[in-house]
């Protein structure tokens, strides 16, 4: 079972930290895509497997013609733009074949890719941070539901322009980190609404 790099809190001063940048803390479920030469899953951070639960993200995660390690969260967003646990709640919930069906309907979801561990049977994982981040992006440029999640450098307006936008807050990630399996690494940082006063 793999286990994910998670995140310490952080503090409003690490917003001006020059040696990190920030990405949006979705409010969705965490997950790990894998694939194989011969078989496709999705696994949340306990193992239990979700491919046949969230079909859209598995049939173009089965497209794409390598192998891989990928975590991202996978999300459902209301019709401001903004990510609402809700709905990955509700299609992780379920294995039911009918209710999958339904709730694919309800609740469209996409995975949104923040790292990759592996590629092509090479471990990333000792990869800077943002050779990490260039390696998914080159992988994700032609797909539609599984998307890659930027970052930016300017991380105290982001964070303003998430919260104001009613999203959870950001994260931040040291450039030049490695990938820590199953460990609380304060190389990533959450900085959700209520850790900063938010002045604009």
């Amino acid at each position: 079972m793999l286990s994910p790099m998670l995140c310490q809190v952080g503090t409003e001063t690490d917003l001006d930290r020059t040696d990190m940048v920030a990405e949006l803390k979705a409010n969705g479920t965490l997950g790990f895509l894998i694939k194989t030469e011969t078989e496709f899953t999705i696994q949340n951070r306990r193992g239990i497997d979700y491919t046949r639960r969230l079909p859209e993200i598995t049939q173009e995660a089965k497209e794409i013609t390598v192998s891989y390690i990928i975590l991202g969260e996978i999300v459902w967003t209301d019709n401001r733009g903004v990510t609402v646990f809700l709905g990955s709640q509700r299609r992780c919930g379920t294995s039911n074949p009918s209710k999958v069906i339904t709730l694919k309907r309800q609740y469209p979801v996409k995975f949104l890719a923040f790292d990759i561990l592996e590629l092509n049977n090479e471990n990333l994982r000792k990869l800077p941070y943002f050779q990490r981040k260039e390696k998914l992006l080159e992988l994700l440029k032609q797909t539609q539901t599984i998307l890659y999640l930027p970052h930016t450098k300017d991380k105290r307006k982001y964070y303003l322009e998430c919260i104001a936008k009613g999203q959870e807050g950001v994260v931040l990630k040291q450039i030049n980190s490695v990938y820590e399996d199953g460990i609380r690494s304060y190389n990533w940082l959450k900085i959700k609404q209520g850790y900063v006063e938010v002045t604009m």
